[in-house]
């Protein structure tokens, strides 16, 4: 009986994917205990920030950039393009939001409260995203420079099969 237990209990473990290790030969693949965006907080803005959590961005370079603008208000979230200013690794204000039109709207407002250790007029940029910080209606805002967002791993190549050299 103590062995049916422990063998019952040890095909319990491997199969609830405590075992599970990344696969080697397919590293697009996801194993189902990977972490990704809960249902919970599958907002636009958790998933771009999960996005660049995973695969990680280059430096942003100075000039005009597109970004992604994540605003949040009352636990509701909508994400807008726009585009910014970047001199040296820092925002430089105003945001510019992108119309469907391809036209920009300059927007007025500026950061009121930011981390402790920013500098409201200059937020810092890392691993592609913006300190986040809060405008002066409220709205939690960070901003997502994804030109500069890494690009997924490649896959390895598959052999073809053998038949196709017969």
């Amino acid at each position: 009986m103590k062995t049916i237990l422990n063998m019952l209990l040890l095909l319990g473990l491997s199969g609830s994917g405590l075992w599970a290790q990344p696969d080697k030969l397919h590293p697009d693949k996801e194993l189902p205990n990977q972490q990704t965006p809960s249902v919970a907080d599958n907002s636009c803005g958790s998933q771009w920030h999960w996005l660049f959590k995973e695969r990680g961005a280059a430096t942003v370079p100075d000039g005009m950039q597109p970004v992604v603008v994540s605003a949040s208000k009352y636990g509701a979230n909508h994400c807008l393009m726009g585009r910014i200013q970047v001199k040296g690794g820092k925002l430089v204000f105003p945001l510019f939001l992108e119309k469907e039109d391809g036209t920009l709207l300059e927007v007025q407002t500026r950061p009121t409260r930011t981390p402790l250790t920013a500098d409201p007029g200059l937020l810092a940029i890392t691993n592609g995203c913006s300190d986040r910080f809060e405008s002066a209606d409220g709205e939690q805002i960070e901003l997502f420079f994804y030109h500069s967002l890494n690009p997924r791993p490649t896959a390895f190549k598959r052999a073809p099969p053998a038949a196709d050299f017969q």
